[in-house]
């Protein structure tokens, strides 16, 4: 309603350099935490879309002729994060033990698969 502040994004710091790697937990963390818990389509547009609108890039990932850029989730996956879920040098997170509920299955970057999960 009116006066009431409205997330437009969410950012998560996967940098090596910044010693938290949350990509592959960024989203089932989202959904875990921010409250109310938003719709999973609007935060998947706060985790991608919006992010990279405000930045001036281009935000349609899967048009005709364009390398693809994207993740398949499994938005009812349980499952506990480890360290060998960590794709990074940086090996800490505040995540490591916990149960997630959401799982990355694939992440294709630049149009190669870069993350496969299948169970």
């Amino acid at each position: 309603g009116p006066g009431r502040a409205r997330t437009e994004l969410v950012c998560t710091p996967h940098a090596p350099w910044l010693r938290a790697i949350e990509l592959v937990a960024s989203l089932p963390s989202c959904h875990r935490h921010i409250e109310p818990t938003p719709h999973l389509t609007r935060l998947v547009q706060m985790l991608t879309v919006n992010p990279r609108r405000i930045m001036g890039f281009e935000t349609d990932l899967l048009a005709e002729g364009s390398p693809a850029e994207l993740v398949i989730f499994d938005p009812n996956k349980k499952w506990t994060f480890h360290k060998n879920d960590i794709r990074s040098r940086s090996q800490n997170s505040p995540y490591l033990g916990e149960e997630l509920i959401g799982r990355p299955v694939i992440t294709i970057v630049k149009g190669h698969i870069t993350s496969l999960e299948l169970d």
